[in-house]
């Protein structure tokens, strides 16, 4: 595995020279990988090692993605079982995207965000904050494990409600060019982009805020929470997650715990898509023409997520045994301080 491992993780995407994000990603992607890249044989031979320290030989048929995904190996039933208690799932199956409990003597809200994103996301946010406040809630667990991102000023509305004061969200936004020469777009986006950008100095052009509202200064929220805040992360908190990480940092109000967010610290590349087409190939290659900065201070390493103060993975054997130590430690740690600030 090992010798498998160290082919693969060159061909995984990751942000920057972040390895939590590689990670996740490989987890998620290996029988993929394993067969574009290593071997697409009909047949296997696994050798796997007895907890005793005997050793077992298999030969088994390969099978599609498909038939692997619907295939339950009772192997695995304390797993998933686990697993799927542990990312909030409901008995009949369902997830809720926006999600928040109140465990031991309810003093400590657990909020857990799985994406940015939705017609009711704010209103979602009002309600959480408003039971929050209700239930005289003194510590907060702000979970952001597993998100991918979404909508950017979803992200910047989350961030509203930890601080008092205004703030900037984005310091700038950069595009190199209005006029891609490998690509077209509808005459709506070119008209935004003439009226929405100006000159930069240095070369390109700036989003204004008429054009993206999260490069203007942001109000905070009308009812901010300023009691002890702790976020959880992991090498999937990517995109609009690790902005609102990173921003959150910049806050200097928070610790976090688990792993260094997947996407980085000072900003990503997405937004308006330029589509490059090769056409001896036929592939379609997506191209994300903004590039965001986040008004964070400045990294101390770019190219880098944003990094836990109690760096707390989540582990297999963990998961086996039901646990989630950093939600633990998360929970101790809000609990500290009783007193709002």
């Amino acid at each position: 595995m090992p010798d498998v491992l160290r082919a693969l993780f060159p061909l995984v995407p990751h942000d920057g020279f972040i390895a939590s994000g590689r990670d996740a990603r490989m987890s998620r992607a290996f029988p993929t990988l394993y067969h574009q890249f290593v071997d697409q044989s009909s047949t296997f031979e696994i050798a796997a090692r007895r907890a005793n320290g005997s050793t077992v030989v298999v030969r088994v048929a390969g099978i599609t993605d498909a038939a692997r995904a619907a295939t339950k190996n009772p192997i695995n039933a304390r797993f998933d079982a686990n697993a799927a208690r542990l990312e909030g799932v409901r008995p009949d199956g369902a997830t809720e995207n926006i999600s928040v409990r109140f465990p031991g003597d309810g003093m400590v809200g657990v909020l857990r965000i799985r994406g940015f994103g939705g017609d009711r996301f704010i209103a979602e946010l009002d309600s959480v904050f408003s039971v929050a406040r209700t239930r005289g809630v003194r510590g907060m667990v702000l979970d952001l494990r597993g998100n991918g991102g979404g909508v950017d000023m979803d992200g910047a509305n989350l961030a509203g409600r930890f601080t008092d004061k205004p703030f900037r969200y984005f310091d700038h936004i950069h595009v190199s060019t209005l006029r891609p020469s490998f690509t077209r777009f509808v005459p709506r986006t070119y008209a935004e982009l003439d009226s929405g950008t100006t000159p930069d100095p240095a070369g390109g052009w700036l989003v204004k805020p008429n054009l993206h509202p999260g490069v203007s200064e942001q109000p905070p929220a009308s009812n901010p929470f300023l009691g002890p805040l702790v976020v959880l992360m992991d090498g999937s908190t990517f995109s609009t997650a690790a902005d609102v990480t990173a921003r959150i940092r910049g806050f200097g109000r928070a610790t976090f715990i688990g792993e260094e967010s997947g996407g980085a610290y000072e900003g990503n590349t997405s937004g308006l898509n330029g589509l490059l087409y090769l056409a001896n190939s036929g592939i379609r290659i997506a191209l994300q023409m903004y590039g965001y900065v986040n008004a964070a201070p400045t990294p101390r390493e770019r190219g880098r997520g944003t990094r836990p103060d109690i760096v707390m993975p989540l582990r297999v054997q963990d998961i086996l045994r039901g646990e989630d130590p950093a939600m633990a430690r998360a929970l101790d740690v809000a609990k500290v301080d009783r007193q709002p600030r």
